[in-house]
């Protein structure tokens, strides 16, 4: 999600992101994923970042948990992604 995100952000040429976060709110300033689902890919990115950098304190049974319940969310994203480019090809 953050590698297609950023590759978005930087050919459409917007503004840079400071926060692997705050790249998905460019994507909604920018009307490709709705300002509905921001938080949650912003939240997404967060827990990431939780696990890459603090990974000695994350309990397994909670990750694949979130994981499991919100697996949804990844295929949201895929949707917006593949509805905006098709929106926009030329």
């Amino acid at each position: 999600m953050i590698d297609i995100c950023r590759h978005l952000v930087s050919g459409l040429d917007l503004q840079e992101p400071e926060t692997y976060a705050a790249c998905f709110e460019i994507l909604g300033d920018a009307d490709i994923i709705p300002e509905t689902s921001v938080e949650t890919f912003k939240s997404m990115a967060r827990y990431r970042n939780l696990i890459i950098h603090g990974y000695d304190g994350v309990e397994d049974t909670i990750t694949f948990g979130i994981f499991k319940k919100h697996l949804g969310g990844f295929r949201t994203y895929i949707g917006y992604i593949r509805q905006y480019l098709r929106s926009n090809s030329t």
